[in-house]
């Protein structure tokens, strides 16, 4: 089981998600594809270091090379210039 090693979140997911549904029915082809995907991407970046994760959430924008969040994505930013208000 991965655990984040700041507060031991796991972000395993069963081998449900990869068959059913929330409701329990099975999933479509394409949907059944698509997690296959996520399952295959998740294997690959659990083998990389604490410094691979950084620069590639640095890359996609997500997280300055601090560590911080961008702009875009901290929860202290203006909520309208970046998403619809309700």
């Amino acid at each position: 089981m991965a655990e984040d090693e700041v507060d031991g979140t796991s972000y395993e997911l069963s081998e449900r998600f990869y068959e059913v549904d929330p409701f329990g029915y099975p999933l479509d082809p394409e949907t059944r594809r698509r997690r296959a995907l996520v399952r295959e991407m998740w294997e690959e970046q659990k083998k990389w270091s604490r410094e691979q994760v950084m620069a590639y959430l640095v890359k996609l924008g997500t997280h300055n090379p601090d560590g911080t969040l961008t702009e875009a994505y901290a929860d202290n930013g203006e909520p309208s210039k970046h998403r619809p208000t309700d």
